[in-house]
This record gives structure tokens, sequence and C-alpha cells, in this order.
């Protein structure tokens, strides 16, 4: 495998813990399939702030990476949505 392939996999696997956490500790709030793909692109947008803001003021690499988790999860449903069609 060449190394691009390894930090494709590598950044991959990162992205995908995250959201798996974040799925996790949001299970309560129930799925996605009753949102709009409009609701879902604007939660995704809030999440990109939010990101945004964890990384300008300096947050910790476990804030940041949840953060990211949320982005994941949300770009996920939209795909989810997309494919559904």
């Amino acid at each position: 495998m060449s190394e691009y392939n390894n930090q494709v996999e590598k950044v991959l696997e990162n992205a995908i813990q995250a959201g798996r956490y974040k799925f996790m500790v949001h299970s309560v709030k129930g799925g996605w399939a009753h949102k709009s793909t409009t609701q879902l692109l604007e939660e995704l947008k809030k999440e990109v702030i939010e990101l945004e803001e964890a990384i300008v003021s300096g947050k910790g690499k476990e804030f940041i990476a949840s953060e990211i988790g949320d982005v994941v999860n949300y770009a996920a449903m939209l795909l989810d949505k997309e494919l559904s069609k």
C-alpha cells in the first residue's frame, strides 16, 4: 500500500472513530430520517462553525475531535439521505 493510501486509511479511521463516538453520545436524540436535507445542511453548517471556534480558541485535541465527530456525522446523514432517494 502506498504512503498516500496509508494516510487516507488513517484519516478515515480517525474520522469514523470520532463520528461513532458522537453517534453513541447522541443516541437518545433518535435518528435523522425525519429531518429534511435542508435541516441537515443547516445543522452541518452550525457544527462547522463550532469546529472553527474550537480550533481558533485553542481547545484541546479531544474537544476538537468531538466537534469533528459532529461534522462527520451530519455529512454522513446527508450522504445517507441523498443515497436513499
